[in-house]
């Protein structure tokens, strides 16, 4: 009897553990290079206050270009092939940006001069 607790007791367990494993697994999936090179070409296109990131006026105009079949860029991010882009599949394109910018601004950092040595 106490063997059948402890297995209950312990699956039960498991099954607390098992979703927030599956979603941290998901949170650390990896942009492909066609998606940051496809976030480049939509912030290029679509950040018309050229401020770095997509707004929530600019995310609207590319949903409605990509639903018109006029943002094939945007492809790439639309992973259940339902010709929408969704809050996910915005996410992505977001992290791709935010992704590229952080890669731009270490490089930036990096060519800064080193400081003179000391005399």
């Amino acid at each position: 009897m106490k063997k059948t607790i402890a297995i209950i007791i312990g699956l039960c367990c498991l099954g607390l553990i098992a979703p927030s494993l599956a979603s941290a697994k998901e949170k650390k999936a990896k942009l492909t290079p066609e998606q940051v090179t496809a976030a480049k070409a939509l912030l290029a296109k679509y950040d018309a206050n050229t401020n770095g990131i997509l707004d929530p006026e600019e995310i609207a105009k590319l949903q409605k270009d990509f639903a018109a079949g006029s943002a094939p860029d945007a492809a790439v991010f639309d992973v259940n092939s339902d010709k929408t882009l969704d809050d996910t599949e915005i996410a992505t394109l977001q992290k791709a940006l935010t992704a590229k910018g952080k890669k731009h601004k270490k490089k930036a950092d990096d060519a800064a001069p080193a400081p003179a040595p000391a005399q």
